[in-house]
């Protein structure tokens, strides 16, 4: 831009492709001052001004080397005769205004081609930093050309120094100018201004995991699209337990949901919050959460999960041959909405691998297990019942402990009495006898006192037993 000095404040040549590229926040803007028709003789001074705040929030706040950001950047670009290895340089001090707020300045330099620097000033803020206000800075030099060029760089002021709300991603408009005061007093008010557009302040998502009660239980989620990845979370009482996306810069709709869930545990809720919001949203359904993410947004999401268990009571631990019994299943710590279903199984052994009988699988609804099947028992023994449950979309499956419910049925009367009056070393079968015998020899007992024990079935030992004597005698 030519002017009556002959002095043409420029972002550097790069940016001449802003809209092909942008800055993030914390990058340094690329800025150049092409000066023309100098005196080599005298000594020169040039005063520079930038916007710091508007409304008291952080546009350009501080300055550093020009290539901070931009290592591409050519200062030389269409000067015939500067040369980039030709040049001296003068450290730019920290801006006492930017320390004293707590913000460590990255370190930088004034590059001069074509002269040497001399000196600068101190800093002249105009406005306080909680509303509007501009920084300002002279540059003193020589010049061994007529045509130098003078290149720094305007950082572009962050969150992470400045507030979640005292930044520029809270500004609309075009927040960063920088400007040109004076040239040796004179050279009028030059201004370049990038507009917001330029400047993207990316994004973030946090996800934790919340599980009652901590422990080593890995939990799985899908996530997409990029920069999202599938991931798991454990909550062991560590940073296991969270992940983060960061420096999202694609500002759209992501996903993120909790499947499958894990085994024993139930899904409780999601819950989001946002910093710095500029206009997104997020909306769940089950164990899913959708985040419309705006630019320069944070958000952290927990997924919070409950240990969930199924318990089962059986109508009777004990019984004899031929009855029945079922048993009751409930769950615990399972969502009021649970659905899926119950399957019950009777087993032979203590490890529930043997001799499986069906009880019935059952539909579990709104969290409520019905009964199993009854089961009629035929033979004696101990029996061991386990009901498993399926989970669904927001409960992990649960399996009850294959021994916290035996089942032990005893013989009949019968089978007892033919086992406890036998005469050790004799056999309970009556033997062989003769034609017209009425089959009472030895100690075997007769076939009507047989008919007997049927009869009297709920007699006790003794009973049978005196019973059994007197028939004999």
């Amino acid at each position: 831009m030519a002017v009556p000095d002959a002095v043409s404040l420029e972002e550097s040549e790069v940016d001449r492709y802003a809209s092909k590229s942008h800055y993030f926040e914390g990058d340094s803007i690329p800025y150049r001052m092409l000066l023309d028709n100098l005196d080599t003789t005298s000594a020169h001074a040039l005063t520079i001004q930038w916007d710091t705040t508007k409304s008291g929030k952080h546009a350009l706040d501080y300055l550093t080397t020009w290539n901070r950001s931009v290592t591409a950047a050519d200062p030389c670009a269409g000067v015939a005769g500067c040369s980039l290895a030709t040049f001296t340089s003068w450290s730019i001090p920290a801006d006492p205004n930017v320390t004293g707020a707590g913000v460590t300045p990255t370190a930088g330099s004034f590059t001069l081609f074509g002269g040497t620097i001399t000196g600068v000033s101190a800093y002249t803020l105009s406005g306080p930093y909680s509303g509007d206000s501009s920084t300002s800075i002279t540059i003193s030099f020589t010049a061994a050309v007529a045509d130098p060029v003078l290149a720094w760089g305007g950082h572009v002021a962050t969150r992470a120094d400045w507030g979640m709300t005292g930044s520029a991603v809270n500004i609309s408009g075009s927040p960063y100018h920088m400007r040109l005061l004076d040239l040796d007093g004179s050279g009028g008010n030059q201004d370049r201004s990038l507009s917001e557009d330029a400047v993207i302040f990316p994004g973030s998502i946090t996800i934790i995991k919340d599980a009652t009660p901590n422990g080593s239980t890995s939990f799985p989620s899908t996530a997409s699209p990029a920069p999202l990845a599938d991931f798991s979370l454990v909550d062991d009482g560590t940073a296991a337990n969270t992940k983060t996306f960061s420096n999202i810069i694609a500002f759209t709709t992501y996903t993120v949901t909790e499947t499958p869930i894990a085994t024993g545990w139930a899904f409780d809720s999601v819950l989001c919050t946002v910093t710095s919001p500029n206009g997104g949203s997020t909306s769940t359904s089950g164990a899913s959460v959708r985040i419309s993410m705006a630019e320069g947004e944070n958000w952290t999401c927990t997924f919070s999960n409950s240990q969930l268990s199924i318990a089962t009571t059986l109508s009777k631990s004990s019984g004899s041959i031929g009855d029945s019994v079922h048993d009751s299943a409930a769950l615990t710590g399972a969502t009021s909405n649970a659905g899926g279903t119950v399957k019950y199984t009777v087993y032979t052994n203590n490890l529930c691998t043997l001799g499986a009988i069906d009880a019935g699988t059952k539909a579990v609804t709104a969290g409520v297990v019905p009964d199993s099947n009854a089961i009629a028992f035929n033979s004696a023994g101990n029996w061991y019942w386990q009901a498993v449950y399926s989970g669904d979309a927001n409960n992990g499956g649960a399996t009850s402990a294959c021994t916290s419910e035996t089942l032990v049925i005893s013989p009949t009367p019968f089978q007892t009495v033919l086992a406890d009056t036998a005469t050790p070393g004799h056999s309970t079968t009556p033997p062989p006898t003769s034609s017209g015998s009425n089959g009472s020899s030895g100690d075997s007992t007769p076939l009507f006192a047989i008919l007997i024990c049927l009869a009297f079935g709920g007699l006790g030992l003794a009973a049978v037993e005196a019973q059994r004597r007197a028939i004999r005698s």
